[in-house]
């Protein structure tokens, strides 16, 4: 009875929302990393390994996405919008602000932009493979922990560690450590990048771009903002 419900609630949250720019009709259900060709006008692909795949969304009012499975989840939001997903198997609403973070258990989702203009937003999804091992004493010597006055603490439970870096230029961060995660650049800037994964013989020069994401796994590193604009990225630290 209970699986029946669930999926009665499903249809009638699908039912409440047009298709939009997706492709799918109202009995597809796919993976979160085959979104992108089931939504290809909506979603786009930032990144993709073993552990995590992270993809954008530009939903257009009223537009819906196909019904899609995946894990633990963060979504980040990169305009103000409202947005309708499932909640324990029951539909909800959610209103965001532009730089609000949330976070949702596995399962199966359907989303819809309920607000007037375009919702973007971002998704963090973790997958089942086993993440490569840290110590406890790594969570401690975060950027988070280390530097404060620069990193803010935007979430933190048992699953994962979202923080916000601003570093203005000419700023420098000292070593630090990091577990497994997923860097998400918010805007243009520029750095001299340290690290053990180079044992510290060498300082590498990047130049992110908006939206850039990518890969670490743990290791020791510092930085310094050699750019003329602010450096502003998000970091996913996963714990498991």
């Amino acid at each position: 009875m209970r699986n029946i419900l669930s999926a009665l609630v499903v249809l009638v949250f699908i039912f409440n929302f047009n298709c939009g720019n997706t492709r799918d009709d109202a009995s597809s259900e796919v993976a979160f990393e085959n979104i992108i060709e089931a939504a290809p006008l909506a979603a786009k692909l930032l990144f993709n390994n073993n552990y995590v795949t992270v993809i954008e969304f530009d939903l257009k009012s009223g537009a819906r996405l196909p019904t899609f499975t995946l894990g633990d989840f963060t979504l980040y939001s990169l305009s103000d919008c409202e947005i309708g997903y499932l909640d324990d198997s029951r539909a909800a609403t959610k209103e965001f602000q532009s730089g609000d973070i949330f976070w949702h258990r596995a399962g199966r989702q359907v989303m819809g932009n309920k607000g007037t203009e375009n919702a973007r937003f971002f998704i963090v999804a973790r997958k089942t493979t086993v993440l490569p091992e840290y110590v406890l004493e790594d969570l401690d010597r975060d950027v988070s922990q280390t530097a404060p006055k620069v990193a803010e603490l935007l979430l933190d439970n048992d699953n994962i560690r979202v923080i916000e870096v601003n570093l203005r230029p000419g700023e420098e961060i000292k070593t630090h450590r990091g577990i497994a995660r997923i860097v998400y650049s918010l805007n243009l800037y520029t750095i001299n990048y340290t690290s053990d994964e180079y044992n510290f013989d060498s300082t590498v020069k990047k130049i992110f771009e908006p939206g850039y994401t990518h890969w670490h796994e743990s290791a020791s590193h510092s930085l310094v903002n050699i750019g003329e604009t602010p450096l502003r990225e998000l970091i996913f630290e996963f714990k498991k």
